[in-house]
């Protein structure tokens, strides 16, 4: 055997090894190009994603506030006919139900009605109102009817004219809120002269 090749051939074979170990070195401990990885823990909390509220605008605020004040017009003339009322005042219910229920109908075809706490707080006192007048029955229930007809109304012009008419931006709802305000006193002089 030729003992002069043994030395270079332990030499190459020596050498390769000291190469491949080199690069199995670089592609283990570099991270220079390494992309980092999202899956991998960092031990931090993730951080949290706020919650996202919508955003209402005043168009919103004044149709949810209308659709409220239609509601409850719409619930307090089907509890009057409920309660037996007759004559004018079942006609003026019956008026109020249909004229409230296109206006409702026309609110909701303008936009989104916000349900916000101003809406919420709306609909409490519509709520409040009917459950005081359901507590009554005959001429009793009749006359309060009438009165609360007046009371509303009155407090819905100025509704309209103190919040809900400030809030509207888009000509559409603007256009709306000044055609339900007609209406409104309108109903509010109706219910004045039964009141006589």
């Amino acid at each position: 055997m030729n003992f002069r090749v043994l030395p270079i051939a332990a030499a190459f074979i020596i050498g390769l090894a000291a190469c491949e170990n080199r690069g199995a070195a670089d592609s283990v401990g570099s991270t220079d190009d390494a992309a980092p990885s999202s899956t991998v823990p960092t031990g931090e909390p993730e951080p949290a994603v706020p919650a996202t509220t919508p955003d209402v605008s005043g168009d919103g605020v004044a149709l949810g506030l209308l659709g409220a004040v239609n509601k409850h017009e719409i619930a307090a003339a089907q509890q009057a006919r409920s309660n037996g009322v007759s004559g004018d005042v079942l006609a003026y219910a019956d008026l109020m139900e249909k004229d409230h229920g296109e206006n409702q109908v026309k609110t909701e075809a303008l936009g989104q009605l916000a349900e916000d706490a101003e809406v919420a707080a709306q609909k409490e006192k519509g709520n409040a109102e009917l459950a005081q007048l359901g507590t009554l029955e005959g001429d009793a229930y009749k006359a309060a009817y009438i009165d609360a007809m007046i009371k509303g109304h009155t407090e819905v012009l100025a509704l309209i004219d103190t919040r809900l008419l400030p809030l509207a931006t888009g000509p559409d709802v603007e256009a709306h809120l000044a055609t339900t305000r007609k209406h409104v006193a309108h109903h509010l002089e109706q219910a004045k002269a039964l009141k006589k």
